[in-house]
């Protein structure tokens, strides 16, 4: 149903920049998360993964 009143344009993207509001905090808080973990936690290289005869050894960071 369409209301010639209506701001349609105006709506959308009133609802297009809380969306992106959105998320941006997410986003925000994901990367304050990963920084968090990252000084509390030590990472270790594991170097003890065996490989096939002629494969390039892997390191895992655990």
């Amino acid at each position: 149903m369409y209301d010639e009143n209506v701001d349609y344009k105006e709506l959308y993207l009133k609802m297009v920049r809380a969306t992106e509001d959105a998320m941006n905090l997410l986003i925000k808080a994901q990367q304050e998360c990963e920084e968090l973990y990252l000084q509390q936690t030590e990472p270790t290289v594991d170097f003890s993964k065996e490989t096939a005869e002629g494969e390039t050894p892997i390191c895992s960071v655990v």
